[in-house]
């Protein structure tokens, strides 16, 4: 999955409260709440689209490793899009 490229889903709208993203799939109705740091994850996945690119920037403001970064970016991005929330791109 590294180079994959993904884009917000089909039909998802999303809105930031405060320090949260609250997104929701009009067509299935789903719903999820991101804290700050998903929040972080999803507004940089919606600049630059790849996991690699955002562990990358991630291992700085939250003091972590790059390897341990993309494991947990790569599971926030499945999660996502297995839930319709993001797509492929690429």
């Amino acid at each position: 999955m590294l180079k994959e490229v993904v884009g917000i889903g089909n039909s998802v709208l999303y809105q930031k409260v405060g320090d949260e993203i609250l997104l929701l799939n009009m067509v299935n109705q789903r719903y999820v709440s991101l804290d700050r740091v998903g929040a972080d994850i999803w507004e940089l996945l919606m600049r630059h689209g790849d996991a690699e690119t955002v562990a990358k920037l991630i291992t700085s403001d939250y003091n972590i490793d790059e390897a341990t970064a993309l494991r947990d970016v790569e599971s926030f991005v499945s999660e996502l899009l297995a839930a319709d929330f993001l797509t492929r791109v690429n």
